[in-house]
């Protein structure tokens, strides 16, 4: 059986096909490469690992002129320890963002401490939602299918 059966659009089989998955049975047996445990909050963690933290929201802030980046800043609940959050070029987020101001979100990623604004950060999290017990989980990360 070929990937036709599955009615996916001319490109996507096409990079299916250049990853080696050339059947749905391939796409059944290809597997993660490896998972990210999200279940748990973790408090600050080594750099290197990833720590999973509920950081109440105070305020946002955006710029629009390059570098563009967004901030939130707020401060961990469990320890009161100021943090913040940025992404770069991300400026379709900033309104979503800013209407957590006010509200807890639940931010996974790596933690490293920023010395020009004094406090802890995470850049580019990989988990950033006011939804708290929904993303307690194990996420999957499956290589990637240039295309």
């Amino acid at each position: 059986m070929d990937l036709g059966i599955l009615n996916l659009p001319q490109n996507k089989s096409k990079q299916l096909i250049q990853k080696g998955l050339q059947t749905p049975e391939d796409i059944l047996w290809f597997f993660p490469r490896r998972y990210l445990d999200f279940r748990k909050e973790t408090g600050v963690r080594p750099k290197e690992e990833k720590s999973c933290l509920v950081v109440r929201i105070e305020s946002v802030r955006s710029r629009y002129q390059v570098p563009q980046y967004l901030e939130a800043r707020g401060w961990i609940e469990k320890t009161g320890q100021p943090f913040l959050i940025t992404w770069f070029n991300q400026m379709h987020l900033d309104h979503r963002i800013r209407s957590l101001i006010g509200k807890s979100v639940y931010v996974c990623g790596n933690v490293e401490q920023n010395h020009y604004q004094n406090c802890l950060q995470i850049t580019g999290p990989d988990i950033f939602t006011e939804e708290i017990e929904t993303a307690k989980k194990i996420y999957p990360v499956y290589s990637k299918i240039r295309g």
